[in-house]
């Protein structure tokens, strides 16, 4: 009886991982879909205008860019971990790296912020970070209409967003 029911257990699991990777397979979008949702919902929720708009927007994207390039820099040392062959300085090494990381996006952010509340309030800026952390949660969670183009073989990623509330 124990054996039918663990059996059943992890058909069940592997059909519902499967279901969940070809929905999110279809769902997926470009970069610039996301680019352009993600625009969308942050500039209605923080309340921007068309022409503060124009000027941040390119900016943020910039900053999201370089955030791209030292996290892809950041993930290829948890792709060299071998468990049962990592030594212990080796890890240590690696949190380093891992430390380092946070602290080079927390000061390019930092360094971005600056240049952001040149064109916007801090106000804004402050509902920007908000509204960018519900946007990935809302994403995350499939709202609206983010099923994008069903047949995009582009492979686009969501992009880590700016302030990490």
């Amino acid at each position: 009886m124990k054996k039918v029911f663990l059996l059943i257990t992890v058909l069940v699991s592997l059909l519902s991982f499967s279901c969940v990777d070809v929905a999110t397979a279809q769902e997926r979008l470009s970069r610039e879909q996301f680019k352009i949702k993600q625009q969308t919902y942050l500039m209605e929720k923080a309340g921007l205008t068309v022409e503060e708009s124009a000027k941040f927007f390119p900016i943020y994207f910039e900053l999201q860019d370089k955030k791209t390039e030292i996290n892809n820099s950041y993930w290829k040392v948890f792709q060299n971990i071998k468990p049962g062959e990592t030594t212990e300085a080796q890890y240590k090494e690696i949190l380093t790296t891992i430390y380092d990381t946070r602290i080079r996006i927390d000061k390019l952010e930092q360094s971005y912020s600056e240049k952001f509340l040149k064109i916007i309030s801090a106000e804004k800026l402050c509902k920007i970070f908000m509204a960018e952390t519900n946007f990935h949660r809302d994403l995350m969670r499939g709202f609206g209409n983010f099923g994008g183009n069903r047949n995009n073989n582009d492979g686009g990623r969501p992009q880590r967003g700016f302030g990490q509330f």
